[in-house]
Order: C-alpha cells, then structure tokens, then sequence
C-alpha cells in the first residue's frame, strides 16, 4: 500500500526500463552487514518472476520497491557495557584517560552493533516516464536522499529534484485553509490541519476530525501559518505538507474488480496522478516535461 510520498523530476535524458532494472539489480535488497548501520536496496516485486521492477499501464509506470534495513545501538546499552569495561580496567589498578574512553567506546559500539536486531521497511518507488518523475514513499527526507544518493550513483547516473522546488507550498497551503485561494480542481478540504504560530514556530496546534471552515478553526488560521492540511476528491484523502510531500493516503473506493497486485498499483497510480496533477497546475509546478 502507497501510504506517503515525497515529488521528484528528474532532469537528465530518461533511463529506460532495462536502466532502471540495471540499478534496482545492482542494489539488490540485503540485511546490513559488517559494520554497517543500514542499507537499502530494491528487493523482488511482490508476485513478479523474481524481478525488482514492473512497467504498468502499459510502459508508462515503472513500480519497484526499495528495502531498508537499519540498526543501532541504544544509547543506554552502549553508556552501560562502556561503565563495566571500565570499572574492569580500573580494578585492575589501571587508569582510564578521555582519549582511551573514547577508544574503548568506539570499539564496544563496533562489537555492540553485530548484535544488535535490524529493521526493515519497504519504500513503494514509481517512476512516470512520461511525466520525469519519480514518487517515493519514504517517511523522511532523509530516506528519500539515500535512494537519491543510490540512483545519483548508479552507472546511468539519475539526477532527482523536489518537484516543488522553489515553491513555498506551505503559503498555498495557508491560503487553501483559509479560503483566500482556490482549490485545486475536484478537491475539497478534508478534517485535518496543522498550524504554526507565525512569531512561535515551535508552537504547533493540530486539530483533526474538524470542519475547517468552522468560524473557530478560520479565526485560527487567521493568525498562523499552515504546516499540513488534508485534501480530499472522490477517489482519495491525503495529507499535503508544507514541504510538498504527500501523507496519511487514504483510497477511499477501492476497484474490487482488480483482484492482483498489479492492477491494485495501477489504480492507486492513476488516481494519485490525479492528485499531483491538479497540485502541480495550481501552484505552478513543473506540469509534465
């Protein structure tokens, strides 16, 4: 399931499908290893012959998923096995300087981490041929650079921006809330907002399940600016946030018609292209090529 997504558009000449497949294989998924802290490949698309990507309608949509394995040290368990190296050190009668502290620390964490349990996710990764772009369902920015850092690197090097660049989505996102701007077509307000106050941006109020254009919810955002705030057509809510990424995807009427993955992801792409369209024409993104 597409939960989130963060808008990218690549400006470089198209890799094609057998490109793509070239960089999905090179970074096959695998757990971290040695003294890795994570590590992210493409793994096997799901009911797919043993491949990481598949092209849809038609070859317009090239569908992958990356796969993210991460582990870490607790911060906790790490100060505590440091505390007893040390106490052994000194009861033994020797002494223990700042420098050989951190050295021991470096080298109990390197131990430390062998053996600690890994977590993994699985990032939905689409690119529109048609359009240059690439969605990817990460939950953080910081994600979403590693896959770019990944396809920077790849031997068809891929150079991805923020589809929103340049654009301050947030003001948008303001101006929609507060009926000063006009929605996108088909799109409605949902129920759920998140603001800031202008001179305390540290100070968030979020409120869900509310009608926005309520007289207390619009004397609130009066005075504050917008963080995030839920959009809603007939086939989908999500929420747009002020860095232009798109989360809490919901599909509202699924077609109970498309009974495989494939067509599953189809649907969800196409009423998703929808959503991007009608935010990228309104604000003035990049709208195709």
């Amino acid at each position: 399931m597409i939960k989130q997504l963060r808008l990218y558009r690549f400006t470089n000449a198209a890799p094609t499908f057998e490109d793509w497949v070239s960089i999905f294989d090179h970074y096959f998924a695998r757990e971290c290893q040695n003294g890795e802290e994570k590590y992210l490949g493409w793994r096997i698309v799901p009911t797919t012959n043993d491949d990481r990507g598949m092209e849809l309608q038609g070859s317009r949509y090239i569908y992958s998923e990356a796969h993210y394995f991460r582990r870490s040290v607790p911060k906790s368990t790490l100060e505590r096995e440091l505390n007893k190296r040390v106490k052994a050190i000194v009861d033994r009668g020797e002494t223990v300087n700042s420098k050989e502290r951190s050295s021991l620390k470096a080298e109990l964490r390197r131990e430390l981490l062998q053996k600690m349990p890994q977590t993994d996710t699985v990032i939905p990764f689409i690119v529109d041929t048609e359009r240059h772009e690439i969605w990817i369902g990460a939950t953080s920015e910081g994600i979403a650079g590693d896959i770019n850092r990944k396809l920077l690197g790849a031997k068809c090097s891929v150079i991805a921006i923020p589809m929103f660049e340049g654009i301050d989505v947030g003001d948008w996102l303001t101006g929609w809330a507060n009926l000063s701007r006009e929605l996108p077509d088909g799109i409605e307000l949902g129920g759920k907002i998140k603001m800031t106050a202008r001179d305390a941006a540290d100070v968030s109020i979020s409120t869900s399940k509310e009608y926005l254009e309520s007289d207390e919810i619009r004397s609130l955002i009066e005075t504050r600016t917008v963080q995030s705030l839920e959009l809603v057509n007939e086939a989908l809510s999500a929420t747009v946030n002020h860095d232009g990424s798109i989360k809490s995807i919901k599909f509202n009427n699924k077609d109970e018609r498309y009974d495989d993955f494939a067509h599953e992801i189809s649907y969800y792409l196409i009423e998703l292209r929808s959503l991007i369209d009608a935010l990228c024409k309104i604000v003035g993104a990049p709208f195709g090529k």
